[in-house]
């Protein structure tokens, strides 16, 4: 598992860490330089979470958690972690539940 970070999202590393921090995620970072697996992946928002398979079959897509209600409005209550659902579901080889949410977050710009 990797998070991939479009090219078009200009971060410093300080930034970056403070971005996975924020998401409660320990996994390697890669920057996608030409845009290349965002586009592949038809990625709009940022953050978006994808879950593919080994031979690159999407299983889940959409949004990480139902944190947020709308762009910058936060759930009082319960939390459902949409991501780490469906990859412990895939993991254990069962049916995804909830394989696409609507995602939410800041647009992806292209990069020319």
């Amino acid at each position: 598992m990797y998070l991939i970070l479009p090219h078009s999202l200009y971060l410093r590393s300080n930034e970056i860490k403070i971005f996975k921090d924020s998401l409660n995620i320990n996994i390697p970072i890669v920057i996608d330089k030409k845009n290349k697996i965002t586009e592949y992946n038809k990625a709009t928002v940022m953050p978006q979470a994808m879950l593919l398979d080994s031979n690159r079959v999407l299983k889940y897509k959409g949004q990480i958690t139902n944190k947020f209600v709308t762009l910058g409005v936060r759930k009082n209550h319960t939390i459902t972690n949409y991501l780490n659902n469906a990859l412990d579901s895939y993991l254990k080889k069962q049916p995804i539940d909830i394989e696409y949410t609507e995602p939410m977050g800041c647009v992806i710009e292209k990069y020319k």
